[in-house]
């Protein structure tokens, strides 16, 4: 007993991110680019988009926690993890299923984070052209996507999440109050179609209202999409470590959740029925142009440039750790930061297509790191703990253990066949997904690459 009480102290941290802090780390890392896909996704499946943002919300709650019980007993079994760690989601998969497991968390973090750090720059980009647009400051759309990744490079130099809490606020604050603008707008142009048809020449506002019949290459689509709405799970251990309390770290995930799902359903209702089959990839190019749509993108901008730099801070610290780059501020991590933006505005400029990369990251890697690993993890390491008459032996009836709130860290066969059944959902979803991307992609209708054709 004294021995457990000694180790659960070194678990808590004299600094650190404390509850709410973590909780806004969570939730603003999320919330921002896959919420203004939610309503397109939702024409793909009708109103069973609901019940899927829904359904979403709790796994990803209930993985997310999983996620965060394996660092614990991490922590509890190997006292090297209870410091700063670099690699948190491989250490975690190396512990559960040895090198291959480690091999496959690093390449799907890898993918799904810088992924997203090239939907975070063509977003980016987008939004600013559109506002320099209003005042007749036109400039090539592959010229903004230079600008915005040298802005981006120096914020990225910061070390941890730790380093840069305050982002996280403003990003989950300014994506909150550009969602209430949108779903307040909205309804108000569609009373003037064709004000706006004016203004959105390839408004098609015959379909406005209605609502065609979901088919599978829709209901492929929306899963990777709302996956991707939901891709925080490759950042839940790097923000857990940083915490002071890690125990804590399932309230937070829970929190987080349940304000995703306020602000993802009410924005897919809104455009869904609002719009129709008119509704685009991205839901702010649906929005009549005006004070409120300029209003709704600097809110976005906002929330992009400071969720940008939590993105792709994983990947980061991993390869740094590789490379044996110090991990305190040198010349080495401006260096190597600073080459790997210019990497991502390459494949930025080659597939500036948000929508087409939105769901290849969504419906593969996002799938796996999201889905597939956090219930196995938890299992393997569990399942371990006879290894070692050291480690705190896990044992648990069929009827005690919450598949959500679990703090005993222990597994029930409900919970186990629940993980299972998250897994299969998560495989079969992913592959289904993946593929239809990949179909996208090669569609005729992709667009350029900006440096063989001109990104107007």
């Amino acid at each position: 007993m004294k021995k457990m009480v000694e180790v659960e102290d070194k678990l808590i941290k004299e600094d650190g991110l404390g509850l709410l802090t973590a909780t806004f780390f969570l939730a603003g890392t999320m919330a921002g680019s896959g919420v203004l896909a939610l309503p397109m996704a939702m024409v793909g499946t009708g109103p069973a988009e609901l019940a899927m943002l829904v359904f979403f919300a709790a796994t990803s709650a209930f993985v997310g926690i999983k996620l965060g019980q394996c660092w614990v007993i991490l922590e509890e079994r190997y006292p090297e993890y209870r410091g700063q760690v670099r690699d948190p989601y491989p250490s975690i998969a190396e512990k559960a299923a040895g090198k291959i497991g480690r091999f496959a968390a690093i390449t799907c973090i890898n993918l799904c984070l810088y992924g997203a750090g090239c939907v975070f720059i063509v977003l980016i980009a987008s939004f600013i052209k559109n506002i320099f647009d209003e005042y007749n400051l036109e400039l090539n759309f592959g010229i903004w996507m230079v600008i915005v990744a040298a802005v981006m490079i120096p914020p990225c130099w910061l070390g941890t999440p730790n380093d840069f809490w305050p982002l996280a606020i403003g990003a989950l604050i300014t994506t909150v109050v550009a969602c209430v603008l949108v779903m307040v707008r909205l309804p108000m142009d569609v009373v003037d179609p064709d004000h706006c048809l004016k203004e959105i020449p390839d408004l098609n506002t015959t379909l406005i209202g209605e609502h065609s019949t979901p088919n599978f290459l829709g209901i492929a689509r929306a899963f990777s999409t709302t996956m991707f709405a939901f891709a925080g799970a490759p950042n839940f251990p790097t923000i857990q470590s940083d915490m002071k309390d890690r125990r804590q770290f399932s309230i937070c995930v829970s929190i987080a959740m349940g304000v995703l799902l306020c602000i993802y359903a009410p924005m897919a209702a809104v455009g869904y029925f609002e719009l129709g089959d008119a509704v685009k990839g991205n839901i702010v190019d649906s929005m009549c142009n005006g004070n409120v749509k300029i209003a709704v993108e600097c809110l976005l901008l906002a929330h992009l440039i400071s969720a940008f730099p939590i993105v792709v801070n994983p990947p980061n610290q991993f390869i740094e750790g590789v490379l044996g780059i110090p991990k305190n501020f040198t010349w080495k991590r401006v260096v190597f930061r600073s080459f790997v933006i210019v990497g991502l505005l390459f494949i930025a400029e080659s597939l500036p297509d948000f929508g087409s990369i939105l769901d290849l990251v969504g419906g593969s890697t996002v799938t796996l790191l999201t889905f597939v690993f956090p219930p196995f993890f938890y299992m393997r390491l569990v399942d371990m703990s006879n290894q070692s008459s050291d480690w705190e032996q896990r044992k648990a009836s069929i009827d005690d253990c919450s598949p959500l709130l679990n703090h005993k860290i222990t597994i029930s066969l409900k919970e186990r066949l629940f993980c299972w059944f998250v897994i299969t959902v998560g495989i079969v979803g992913g592959v289904c997904s993946t593929g239809v991307a990949v179909y996208s992609i090669a569609d005729s209708n992709f667009k350029m690459p900006c440096y063989i054709e001109t990104c107007r």
